[in-house]
């Protein structure tokens, strides 16, 4: 993992290159690749992967889903089956099963409806 990133953690990193807290939860063959770094509280459903992200404290993952050099604040959730490809969600934002975002930052508290796709949009809350 990058040391700035390491640096800012305070922690050290696994033998894998990344770091993940010692109570984030991975489920069955979920992946955690080199340049990571999972917070605590934190739950990797089946067969979820993650590739140069951060997760924040208790944010959800759920199983089959891929996030790539992506960075999800704390709270947030992502359903099952959900591609994130360079996307920022805010604290509590949460994206519904299937869905398909790239490149985009979804607000504080937005929830992403399921299988929508998005491309280069940054998705804040409806005013009311």
């Amino acid at each position: 993992a990058p040391d700035g990133a390491l640096r800012l953690t305070g922690l050290a990193a696994g033998r894998h290159g990344n770091v993940v807290a010692a109570d984030a939860a991975l489920g069955a063959r979920a992946t955690v690749g080199p340049a990571c770094v999972v917070a605590a509280g934190s739950f990797l459903g089946d067969r979820a992967s993650v590739k140069r992200s951060v997760v924040g404290k208790g944010v959800r993952v759920g199983p089959s889903s891929k996030v790539v050099n992506s960075v999800l604040m704390d709270g947030a959730s992502v359903g099952a089956s959900v591609s994130l490809h360079a996307c920022v969600l805010a604290p509590g934002a949460s994206v519904g099963d299937g869905a398909v975002l790239k490149e985009c930052q979804v607000g504080a508290g937005v929830a992403v409806p399921a299988g929508a796709e998005h491309t280069g949009e940054a998705l804040a809350a409806a005013v009311a």
